[in-house]
């Protein structure tokens, strides 16, 4: 909700106060305007995760290798990395043409007849999803348990409340026993997991998950979610009736490929809006090699896997779906919606709308995992959260998944392994390595600044550059530029954030090689709370923004600039004629008390076609500034300034001269 609150200008300045969320826009010339922005009336609504819930048993394989029954040991490389159902476990070690798995006729047999011995935990790609996405947000999760294992079923839900707050009032207890998946643990503490379906594979028919009695309480959770994540662990009638139903329902489905790997259901694909494979599972998915000679992904070959996926989806009526691609320890790489494999690379080889983001250095004594079982799923499982409930940009949410990741690798267990969002939010500050693959000859990449933790808002850094293909980072003491070129436009949004350290950044719009009618100095005590945020008019020429770090080297932040889309590109820049004022001549000062349940204040400044020079400080405190803005334009009427500041303290002033 926006609430207008001041009004204030260079030479004259009116103040008001107006009770109305709904008021547009008239002022007399030579003023500006302040709105307070209130927290939404509606919260956003939990992530639903439908899946599998599973009793995990971990072995410890001696030499990388495993055994049946008393079998003599085989070698289980060819999986390893893997999440497989038995059947197609015993495929690909017949495939690798080792002996013994594939002598057997019954591969749910076989698999159970692996020797331990085992300690038994809680997992499923579904159930560890939810619980990662249960720390960062609130996080609803559906899926069934079998009676034959009601003992371990009280423990399993216990888990999910300890471990990620999880609301599974959803789930269904049948007949059978509940999920098994054996984590085979190799030396290096990389994992195959192998699935044995009981309760995760009984589910309602499609009709009745669509339309029946017995598939309402699964459309409610829909109908109330802030998006859905399904993985492969169930039926793919079930996920088919939930996208569908998501889809009708205007929410955005996450799709992770894991689980299986067998091609996607071509019914699903009308429906996804995120596809969310590693490298392996994605040659599952699209029949395209992703490694090359050395076993290792190959950029190229990633591309062309993604652009086969897109394609497909583009044949079934779905054009804008997105990609993320996991590689481990590597990091992960976005392919966002209008991605084409088109358009010039970055300096790190990224195309237009690739995201890389690497993987945070671990805090374990030798700096190796502890055990990467579930870390997948918590790394899926928390963007979801970041990106859909908690509202952050891609690059935003692919960096907190990374460090919830890189904390899930420290602890054994899969759902004892999701780390709280205070750890994620301590892990946020650490250094970071690796990259996804980079394209031949690219400089080493360097790890990726990011956007700031921003709430849902139309002002924020993921809002300016969705899939972060316009954000850059801006070393201390050097500059980056944008350039606009769509004369029909006239309103460019800019963002500038850091990772909690100080802001002190110079915003120059250019028209021309040497005429810079507007300056914005902007100063900001930490850039995570408190981004620096305006909008900037371009007399609809061609134009370049130019953002400058006047920081030291080690303050460096992250900066983005785009043309202004809706609301912002429509934002009133005056107030009603209704709304009284309280004038402020040239060379005066104000101060004006904020409400204490503001959420954000925008501050408008224009004048009637003189100069404008104004400054505008946000106080906490007698006199404690937290951030300001310095504005200067030669006419405040062709250029007027629209920014944004964030009291967030029960005291906050705002002052301008």
């Amino acid at each position: 909700m926006l609430l207008p609150l001041l009004v204030l200008a260079a030479q004259a300045v009116h103040v008001a106060l107006a009770p109305s969320p709904s008021i547009r826009a008239r002022a007399a010339s030579a003023r500006s305007a302040l709105r307070l922005a209130l927290p939404p009336e509606e919260e956003t609504g939990p992530v639903l995760v439908v899946g599998s819930i599973n009793i995990d048993l971990y072995a410890k394989l001696r030499e990388d290798r495993l055994s049946f029954g008393g079998s003599p040991p085989v070698d289980v490389m060819p999986v390893k990395g893997m999440t497989l159902p038995a059947a197609s476990f015993v495929e690909k070690l017949d495939e690798a043409g080792i002996g013994g798995a594939a002598a057997a006729s019954d591969p749910i047999s076989l698999v159970q007849s692996i020797d331990g011995p085992f300690v038994q935990k809680t997992g499923g790609k579904g159930a560890n999803a939810a619980a990662a996405a249960g720390q960062t947000a609130a996080c609803e999760f559906i899926g069934n348990l079998g009676r034959a294992s009601s003992e371990a079923n009280t423990a399993l839900l216990a888990d999910m409340q300890q471990f990620g707050g999880v609301n599974t009032e959803g789930c269904s207890e049948l007949e059978g026993p509940t999920g098994t998946a054996y984590i085979l643990q190799f030396e290096d503490n990389d994992n195959a997991i192998v699935l044995v379906g009981g309760a995760n594979q009984d589910w309602p028919g499609l009709a009745s998950l669509l339309g029946g009695n017995e598939g309402s309480g699964l459309r409610a959770a829909i109908g109330r979610s802030s998006a859905v994540m399904l993985q492969r662990e169930v039926p793919d009638h079930v996920n088919v009736a939930v996208a569908q139903c998501a889809a009708a329902l205007g929410k955005d489905v996450f799709m992770d490929v894991g689980g299986t790997d067998s091609p996607l259901d071509p019914a699903l694909l009308p429906y996804l809006g995120v596809v969310a494979p590693n490298e392996s599972e994605l040659t599952f998915i699209t029949g395209v090699e992703t490694k090359g000679p050395d076993g290792k992904p190959e950029l190229q070959r990633v591309r062309a896997a993604v652009a086969a996926l897109k394609d497909s989806c583009r044949a079934a009526g779905n054009p804008s779906v997105e990609v993320l691609v996991t590689f481990g320890g590597e990091g992960s790489l976005h392919f966002g919606a209008g991605w084409d494999g088109a358009g010039e690379a970055a300096a790190d080889g990224a195309l237009p709308l690739e995201c890389r983001m690497g993987s945070f250095v671990l805090g374990t004594a030798d700096g190796r995992p502890v055990d990467t079982t579930g870390a997948g799923d918590c790394f899926r499982g928390s963007y979801v959260a970041a990106r859909y409930a908690d509202g952050k940009g891609v690059a935003e949410s692919l960096r907190w998944a990374a460090a919830a990741a890189s904390l899930a690798c420290e602890v054994e267990g899969a759902m004892a392994s999701m780390p709280d969002r205070a750890s994620i939010c301590e892990r946020l500050e650490g250094p970071m390595v690796g990259a996804p693959p980079a394209s031949p000859g690219a400089p080493a990449p360097q790890a990726e600044m990011p956007a700031g933790l921003q709430p849902a808002s139309a002002w924020g850094i993921g809002e300016v550059s969705p899939d972060a293909s316009l954000v850059q980072r801006v070393e201390g003491k050097s500059r980056k530029t944008w350039r606009f070129s769509d004369l029909s436009r006239e309103r460019v949004q800019v963002a500038v954030s850091s990772v909690g350290r100080p802001v002190h950044a110079d915003i120059q719009l250019w028209l021309g090689p040497d005429w810079t009618p507007y300056t914005l100095r902007a100063y900001s005590e930490d850039g995570k709370r408190r981004p620096v945020q305006t909008l900037v008019g371009t007399r609809c020429k061609a134009a370049m923004v130019e953002v400058r770090n006047l920081g030291e080297s080690e303050f460096p932040f992250a900066a983005a600039a785009n043309y202004a889309k809706d609301p912002m590109a429509s934002l009133p820049i005056e107030l009603p004629a209704s709304t009284p004022g309280e004038r402020v001549d040239g060379g005066a000062l104000r101060s004006f008390a904020l409400d204490p349940a503001a959420g954000q204040v925008e501050v408008v400044l224009l004048t009637d076609g003189r100069q404008l020079n104004a400054r505008v400080e946000l106080l906490v405190g007698p006199n404690n500034p937290k951030q300001s803005y310095e504005v200067f334009t030669n006419n405040g009427a062709l250029h007027p300034s629209l920014a944004a500041c964030r009291p967030l303290a029960p005291c906050a002033t705002l002052k301008t001269a």
